[in-house]
């Protein structure tokens, strides 16, 4: 008699595999990571700073991607570009 993969796992093994009972992982339960601006600032300091080593070694120790760092200085530069649009106040105008 030749065993098939269904009698060697058992009913049970293939039926787990598809339980959805299961709690989801609680890593992943919680959402999109959130940063703050300071934070950002900080990091783009650092890694502006650093050889490829270094920079390779920021991102793994804070669990970053290239891509964010990207989006990062985008948004640094949209911010300096939008301070220096504003319109100064007039020393003599009372507002």
């Amino acid at each position: 008699m030749a065993a098939t993969i269904h009698d060697s796992l058992g009913a049970g093994a293939l039926s787990g595999a598809m339980d959805d009972s299961t709690e989801p992982d609680p890593e992943r339960a919680r959402g999109p990571r959130r940063y703050s601006a300071k934070f950002k600032a900080r990091i783009l300091d650092e890694y502006e700073g650093l050889g490829k080593a270094g920079k390779g070694a920021l991102l793994g120790r804070e669990g970053l991607y290239t891509s964010l760092i990207s989006e990062w200085r985008k948004q640094r530069d949209r911010g300096a570009l939008e301070a220096l649009a504003k319109p100064r106040a007039s020393a003599g105008r009372s507002p």
